[in-house]
């Protein structure tokens, strides 16, 4: 281990708890600035080396969502670990202590849980292919492990203290992390594996888009509940839904319920799993502000200019394809829009409602055959019960015309 007392030069402390203290720092050996790990005591020290073999162990991933172990070293008489340094701040610093949070910008807010969940998915499956069959998980996802680096804002994971190496069974019987944002199997002490993170996922994006706790921590005094209690309204489950305490996105509130489901088998199962639908939601809500932005265009080439640029650049979005359609049917250009659906469905995976606009542009032009089968394809595929509503005598209809 290297001897490294007069190495490091400390600057400030940026962090501290039951742990010990992090301390930026400048390394005069590779003239950078690193952050220190020091623990209080010889305890502690130990739980800091076993944190050192876990980011070890996960150091060859290289993925940039993962603070860096740069190596165990001296300072002060103490074993230290020493780590990349991330100039920014945690997620907690921008939402404000609980209590006393804001929400952040549903943009914001799905921007960081893609990066958290793409920095998961390389931990979760760590040593995969290792003959033990063993696989890491953090087990303390919250804002406070979450760090925003202000250059670029790119989102990285820290804090791998009580991170846990599964057994080869793919569970760790564990009651360590913290409680607000710990999964009902981990109070419950029955064994819990990576989808334990994906919970704690879950609680950060709730509170990120609502600024609250999806189960408030206090009393009616303001003065915290007890940890007991506090449990076993986790473990109950069933919170409030997003949409009932802010202004947020159905899709994105149900996405959120999902990941923090108390029934395991319920939840979603793997962080890519949940970073996958982050990514579709993120690509739908840009479509959807790009498409408001388009229409109130002044003149009717800018408008039809941007919605084809909307089409371009998210080709797999079937409201890019219908709202161009749209507007070229208020055009009278009857064949053009006909095409910009036959592509949508060509790009689209989930496009009902794309069927159905479909199928009335094939009846408007008498194609009645290819009408109805486009409005039964579209009906299997499932539509909104409104929609669906709708569809049914229309289907009706065209089969007796025919």
């Amino acid at each position: 281990m290297a001897q490294a007392q007069q190495r490091f030069h400390p600057r400030k402390d940026i962090g501290s708890g039951a742990f010990g203290t992090v301390k930026l720092a400048h390394d005069r050996k590779y003239d950078r600035l690193v952050a220190v790990k020091i623990p209080h005591d010889k305890q502690k020290e130990q739980a800091l080396i076993q944190e050192a073999i876990t980011m070890d162990r996960i150091r060859d991933l290289l993925d940039p969502h993962l603070v860096m172990l740069r190596e165990l070293a001296e300072f002060d008489g103490k074993t230290v670990l020493v780590m990349e340094y991330v100039e920014g701040s945690s997620i907690r610093g921008l939402l404000g202590e609980i209590g006393s949070q804001r929400a952040l910008p549903a943009e914001e807010a799905l921007r960081i849980g893609i990066q958290v969940c793409s920095g998961l998915h390389s931990l979760h499956n760590a040593g995969i292919t290792d003959k033990s069959g063993e696989r890491v998980f953090h087990r303390d996802i919250k804002p406070e492990n979450l760090l925003v680096r202000k250059s670029d804002g790119l989102v990285k994971i820290s804090d791998f203290g009580i991170s846990t190496v599964l057994e080869a069974s793919g569970l760790a019987s564990t009651q360590t992390g913290t409680l607000p944002y710990m999964s009902p199997e981990l109070l419950e002490g029955d064994g819990a594996d990576h989808r334990a993170d994906v919970y704690g996922v879950g609680v950060t994006l709730y509170e990120m888009v609502t600024g609250r706790l999806p189960f408030d921590p206090f009393n009616g005094t303001r003065r915290p509940k007890g940890p007991m209690m506090y449990g076993r309204e986790i473990c109950r489950g069933n919170p409030p839904a997003p949409t009932a305490v802010a202004d947020v996105d159905t899709d994105l509130s149900r996405m959120i319920l999902k990941a923090m489901h108390h029934d395991v088998r319920q939840r979603c199962q793997s962080a890519q799993e949940l970073g996958d639908a982050l990514e579709d939601l993120q690509a739908r809500l840009s479509v959807d502000s790009a498409i408001a932005a388009a229409w109130k265009e002044p003149d009717s080439a800018a408008r039809e200019r941007c919605l084809r640029e909307i089409v371009n650049r998210f080709p797999r979005s079937p409201n890019g394809h219908r709202n161009l359609a749209w507007f070229l049917n208020g055009q009278l250009r009857i064949p053009e829009a006909l095409a910009a659906l036959e592509e949508g469905r060509v790009q689209c995976r989930d496009c009902g409602e794309l069927l159905v606009d479909l199928a009335l542009a094939y009846e408007r032009v008498g194609k009645a055959r290819q009408a109805i089968d486009t409005l039964e394809e579209a009906r299997r595929k499932g539509l909104p019960p409104d929609v669906e509503q709708r569809t049914k005598p229309l289907l009706t209809a065209w089969r007796r015309r025919l």
